[in-house]
């Protein structure tokens, strides 16, 4: 949970329009994504060296299985917004 919290601060710093976890699980907002676990996990350009290794290869699995549970959510109330249409985001 706090890996999440910690990637959706960062992510709305970047972009302010984000208010939940599921609206940056958007495709539009994947590089974003990328960009906010590079901060967070300190990515180092110059060294091509990550200060928290383990959070970087964890945020990898980590917003795939929120992906999942959105899915089931939005199987269970179909009448939730989402950009892509549910049978299209199932594939």
């Amino acid at each position: 949970m706090r890996e999440i919290a910690k990637l959706l601060m960062e992510m709305k710093k970047l972009q302010p329009s984000i208010k939940t976890f599921c609206d940056a699980l958007q495709p539009q907002y994947y590089d974003l994504l990328v960009t906010a676990t590079k901060c967070v996990a300190k990515y180092n350009t110059e060294n091509d060296f990550y200060e928290a290794p383990a959070y970087a290869i964890n945020t990898g699995t980590t917003p795939k299985q929120c992906c999942d549970i959105a899915l089931m959510y939005a199987m269970k109330k179909e009448n939730m917004h989402f950009t892509v249409p549910l049978a299209e985001a199932k594939v």
